[in-house]
């Protein structure tokens, strides 16, 4: 989805008044994963960068016509950028009510040029001008282009009787069997994200068809988990 430019010059103009502000508290508890997300980051080359949004979501925003909106991206080239954008990231989505995901498996700015370049031209050819815009970040969003693999295992409150020891067990135990097949855990508004390698995802949905399986989603990296207007 991209920012709408209404929306896009209001975000713009509360950047300019309060992302220095660093007083600026939330309402309710909040979720911040920064310093636990940045361990399982990897930078080994300028082309590596990892993708963030920050969407507003119809939950918590019931009167958006879609499921969620686009206020901002960014592409995060290495841990230092990160930080340096913490301030913003989280004034953003306390003052809006937002939500900032960050996908786990890196991206390629070579890779993400090229698939930009292909949908640009799909889009001449259909022909769908009106559209074009919106294909890097797009691209940045289907196409996981780095070589490890990251998927999430998303687990809902209530979703299963097993705790959560017996299903990091089992996801280590199918076949081949490893005992670092899970690289994080990371807290969510209604349960939580298991980072993890690729598996048998027929052999885990056998045994666990009501948890979901990401391929490549993002996960949270900051949320105020009980906004209250």
């Amino acid at each position: 989805m991209h920012e709408s430019g209404g929306r896009k010059e209001e975000i713009n103009k509360t950047e300019r008044t309060m992302i220095d502000n660093l007083t600026i508290q939330p309402a309710g508890e909040v979720i911040d994963n920064f310093e636990l997300i940045k361990p399982i980051l990897e930078f080994n080359s300028e082309d590596d960068f990892y993708f963030v949004q920050i969407l507003e979501r119809k939950k918590e925003h019931p009167e958006l016509g879609s499921n969620s909106r686009v206020l901002k991206t960014y592409y995060i080239k290495n841990i230092g950028h990160l930080n340096y954008l913490y301030d913003e990231i989280r004034t953003l989505c306390i003052v809006f009510n937002a939500r900032a995901y960050i996908h786990p498996t890196k991206r390629s700015f070579e890779k993400i040029t090229y698939q930009t370049l292909k949908m640009v031209t799909d889009y001449i050819i259909q022909p769908d001008f009106s559209h074009a815009h919106r294909s890097w970040d797009s691209a940045c969003g289907k196409y996981a282009t780095g070589k490890d693999k990251r998927w999430i295992v998303d687990v809902d409150n209530g979703c299963c009787e097993d705790d959560e020891e017996t299903l990091r067990n089992f996801i280590n135990g199918i076949f081949p069997a490893t005992d670092d097949r899970i690289l994080l855990k990371v807290p969510t508004k209604n349960g939580y994200h298991l980072i993890t390698k690729p598996f048998n995802l027929m052999e885990f949905k056998k045994q666990y068809p009501s948890i979901d399986v990401h391929k490549n989603n993002p996960t949270l990296l900051f949320a105020v988990k009980n906004f209250d207007k």
